[in-house]
């Protein structure tokens, strides 16, 4: 379960489907890396850009297992855990990006499933009728148009984007305090580490539960 911007829930149907989708293809990408097989991926997340292959993997486990099953308690958020599902939707993206960019082997499955969560989570409507936004079907090629329906459902999932924010951390003691307080961010919430790394052996395990759960 996870404390999401619309309330405790654990993700179900065409959300849930699109989450899992986009964690197993991460936690794959993991695992080639670790055999040296790629350079270490990138999303433009700090701080889960900054973090090793294992702690990644981890936290991935403990992300996933709060997004997707109904666990006891919800997941407290800190900047590692929701830069971790930030990283996924970003993966979302980057597979939409391939797709739209493999012109020998025309697919849409990564729009269909944005498309089915996106009408699940908001409607048939596609945006705001306010937005200057129409998106006919899975074959639109316009990134900006994927885009926004990804950040929707990032957005139906995050709070906000605290995790992106660095000057917490450059500011003085009373500073950072007075404005985490004032934003109604908790004290520890850049504090709190990220999963410990752990051995090669120890991967194999995590990946394994995470593929279990993923099924």
């Amino acid at each position: 379960m996870w404390h999401t911007s619309t309330g405790e829930r654990t993700l179900i149907g065409a959300e849930a489907m699109l989450v899992k989708e986009a964690i197993t293809g991460v936690a794959e990408q993991i695992m080639e890396e670790s055999g040296g097989y790629m350079e270490q991926w990138e999303y433009g997340i700090d701080r889960f850009d900054e973090l090793t292959l294992s702690q990644r993997l981890k936290l991935l486990e403990q992300v996933a297992t709060h997004l997707l099953t109904a666990t006891a308690e919800t997941l407290e958020l800190t900047a590692f855990c929701e830069a971790a599902v930030g990283a996924i939707y970003e993966h979302v993206l980057v597979e939409v990006d391939w797709e739209i960019d493999d012109d020998d082997r025309p697919a849409t499955r990564w729009r269909s499933l944005i498309l089915a969560a996106y009408a699940e989570c908001f409607g048939e409507d596609q945006g705001d009728p306010e937005d200057d936004f129409t998106l006919t079907d899975a074959t639109s090629r316009d990134r900006d148009e994927w885009a926004h329906l990804v950040e929707c459902l990032a957005d139906n999932v995050l709070w906000d984007r605290d995790y992106e924010m660095d000057e917490f951390l450059d500011a003085p003691p009373e500073t950072s305090r007075m404005l985490r307080r004032h934003m109604g961010i908790d004290d520890d919430y850049y504090s709190a580490s990220a999963c410990d790394t752990i051995s090669n052996e120890a991967v194999e395990d995590a990946y394994r539960r995470l593929a279990s759960l993923l099924e």
